[in-house]
């Protein structure tokens, strides 16, 4: 996540899967945004004219309300913070992420977990998901992303943990989404559960679940969500 992406289409999508799953269970949720530093390379983030389109407006009438003014202000995640589409008792964590790996980034988890350790459920949301074997602990793009040892950690914060994750151009999107799942299920015994986002650049959602409970919540919130909306959502 960066500050400049506040308020876009993925916002929408983040938010309206963590108030399912609210909705569904009444539990306490919480946030990594894994806030990068604002790069200007490119355009992402643009992705915003979903506001004023009525499959939005319509499905989701005071989300988008919330986030339309969040566009017109300044966008950082302290404006989505304080925009009220999630319950008041969600917490965050919004430090800013060291580039790299190494000792700094294991005290930034540390806080992390510190910081929401009474949430339920959380949702980690690293600017582009799980890291690659192309991306080393040296590397300034390393902050980009979430590592297997992370998604551990928070699962012993919390009973489900999901963690957006950003398509690449290699591969169909059915055949990326299959990789993650066969990797996590070698680490952790089972596959997670995954949902995508399709409208613009389509997003995957994977959901962990250390508990029963987690994966009776995680199956009833993500089929729910294609049923009502199955131009947004498509279980993987």
């Amino acid at each position: 996540m960066q500050d400049r992406y506040a308020g876009d289409v993925g916002d929408f999508s983040k938010f309206q899967l963590l108030r399912e799953l609210h909705k569904n269970s009444g539990l306490r949720l919480g946030i990594s945004w894994y806030r990068f530093p604002d790069e200007d390379h490119n355009r992402d983030g643009g992705k915003v004219d979903y506001a004023d389109r009525h499959e939005y407006t319509s499905c989701e009438p005071d989300l988008t309300d919330a986030l339309r003014k969040v566009l017109q202000g300044t966008r950082s995640v302290r404006a989505l913070e304080g925009a009220g589409v999630l319950p008041p008792t969600t917490l965050y964590f919004s430090e800013l992420i060291p580039r790299q790996g190494g000792p700094q980034r294991a005290e930034w988890f540390q806080r992390s977990l510190e910081a929401l350790a009474p949430a339920e459920i959380v949702m980690a949301d690293p600017d582009n998901g799980f890291l690659p074997m192309s991306v080393g602990l040296g590397s300034s793009r390393f902050g980009k992303y979430i590592v297997d040892d992370e998604v551990s950690g928070l699962l012993g914060v919390a009973g489900l943990v999901v963690v957006y994750h950003h398509f690449s151009r290699q591969g169909k999107h059915v055949e990326q989404a299959q990789r993650v799942g066969f990797h996590f299920e070698r680490l952790h015994g089972k596959r997670p559960m995954m949902v995508r986002f399709r409208p613009y650049s389509p997003r995957l959602y994977v959901a962990f679940c250390r508990d029963t409970w987690a994966e009776e919540l995680a199956m009833t919130t993500l089929n729910s969500l294609a049923r009502r909306c199955p131009d947004f959502w498509q279980v993987m």
